[in-house]
């Protein structure tokens, strides 16, 4: 961050980040045999990615999409969840207007159990 904004060129300054971010989901994928492995961590991406969009109030399109991906993947895996937090995050979803808090807060239940 500091190299970053000292930089002419931040962009070229976050590209090492890019590279190693992008280089770990390629491992994820081709080093991970076991398939319940991957998809835990999968799952940890889109709870993450999830709470980060409503935190940064992305449009209904991003959110949805990643309520989606999550709902479609939790359930491949055998981890503990409150299955109605999916429920109410697509709820959420359709909404008149998106309620960012509520909806951080349903992704922060989602693996309370």
């Amino acid at each position: 961050m500091n190299k970053a904004r000292e930089s002419d060129a931040p962009v070229i300054e976050f590209q090492k980040v890019s590279d190693d971010i992008l280089a770990f989901w390629g491992i994820v994928d081709d080093q991970i045999d076991d398939e319940n492995t991957r998809n835990i961590i999968k799952v940890g991406k889109r709870v993450e990615r999830l709470d980060l969009y409503a935190r940064l109030h992305m449009s209904r399109v991003d959110m949805d999409r990643e309520v989606c991906r999550l709902a479609g993947r939790i359930d491949r895996c055998d981890l503990r969840y409150r299955r109605e937090s999916i429920s109410n995050l697509r709820a959420l979803m359709r909404a008149e207007e998106l309620d960012y808090p509520a909806i951080i807060r349903e992704t922060e239940r989602i693996l309370e159990v």
